[in-house]
């Protein structure tokens, strides 16, 4: 396993400053933005079974570089310190380099998710050299041909596990990012591909499957209690397995949907997570800071879900993963939640000077 040259949050001091004040946050229970995950541009070169980021693509105006500067500045001054690019396909992107100039690399901890189809060894360097700190490649099977065919894209398995140690020996921390089903959580495809990153110095994302895009009414693909139980094993014997809700600097945060991150599609419009498809309010049109406001008034968010709402609430995936077509966008704010959703404050949590506390606070573990 090697780790060697591997990039760390000490080259970022204001990056570890940021962290540092977040967690403070986070241990006294009090709302702290961590990451804004952000699809500046939808094209992709694969169409995968599973794709949620088409149907939020729509023809109103789309996001500038101009318009990216003034959001990550609107991020830095509210604590963000993670900045998540996904697409689509980032590495598709005409101008990746400008929207990583654009966001100010030194502010922030910097990761791209791709299908590793385009990654080279130059393009792996200059992602290093531009201030990407962490490569994550979605590799779905451990059987090329299952994976494959899930990408729809012949060779995908190989350009992926290529592309992670590309990222790895560029000095990137490189991330083997894999959907976890129902029918997969429990198979040794799932045992393998931990072992295979675990012996190359990869870290591994699981993602529930959630009732989203392509998937979205597919409730038998979403993972059960059970099988929440067995990723948390699964952590035990594997340090470097990780799920977004689990817990954080020490604290059981669980669901992270507004009070640790947020999504914003190439249209500006920002939704609670990748897979709720509900707009809490268009960056294009309004501060960042009032957006998270009226997020933070929905209950469902607020309350601190020790589940993913998306993919294993099922009484939320009921009420508000509703099925959509591609290119319809988010469905609005005003039309998902009624006067019953809400809190009828709206708590800022957002400002040092601010001591909200979620109700209850969060629970140590």
């Amino acid at each position: 396993m090697s780790t060697q040259g591997r990039k760390t949050l000490m080259a970022k001091p204001v990056v570890m400053r940021k962290m540092l004040a977040f967690r403070r946050r986070v241990e006294a229970g009090r709302y702290g933005l961590q990451l804004l995950e952000l699809n500046y541009d939808n094209r992709c070169n694969f169409h995968c079974q599973h794709c949620f980021s088409r149907y939020l693509a729509t023809d109103a105006p789309r996001l500038t570089l101009d318009d990216v500067a003034r959001l990550a500045d609107q991020a830095h001054a509210l604590g963000v310190w993670q900045w998540h690019l996904q697409g689509g396909e980032p590495l598709t992107w005409p101008d990746l380099d400008r929207v990583l100039a654009a966001i100010g690399p030194q502010r922030f901890h910097i990761m791209i998710t791709t299908n590793g189809w385009l990654m080279t060894p130059e393009r792996a360097a200059e992602l290093a050299a531009l201030g990407v700190d962490k490569i994550s490649v979605s590799i779905d099977s451990a059987d090329p041909g299952e994976h494959d065919a899930f990408r729809r894209r012949p060779g995908s398995w190989e350009r992926a596990r290529r592309a992670l140690f590309l990222a790895r020996d560029a000095g990137m921390q490189a991330n083997l990012n894999t959907v976890v089903t129902h029918q997969n959580v429990r198979g040794p495809g799932l045992e393998y591909l931990v072992r295979f990153a675990e012996d190359n110095g990869f870290t591994v994302l699981l993602v529930a499957a959630t009732s989203a895009g392509a998937w979205a009414g597919r409730t038998d693909m979403c993972i059960t209690a059970g099988d929440a139980r067995y990723l948390e094993a699964m952590r035990g014997r594997h340090p470097g397995v990780y799920r977004d809700l689990w817990p954080l600097f020490g604290v059981q945060w669980g669901c992270r949907t507004v009070n640790g991150l947020v999504y914003v599609t190439e249209n500006g419009e920002v939704l609670p997570c990748p897979f709720i498809h509900i707009s809490l309010g268009n960056v294009l049109h309004e501060p960042l800071e009032g957006i998270l406001r009226r997020g933070w008034r929905v209950r469902a968010f607020r309350d601190h879900s020790p589940r993913c709402l998306a993919g294993e609430d099922r009484e939320f995936m009921a009420r508000f993963m509703t099925r959509q077509e591609p290119g319809a966008g988010p469905r609005s704010f005003a039309a998902a939640f009624g006067e019953a959703d809400l809190y009828p404050e709206e708590p800022l949590g957002l400002g040092d000077e601010n001591d909200q506390a979620r109700p209850g606070g969060a629970r140590e573990v």
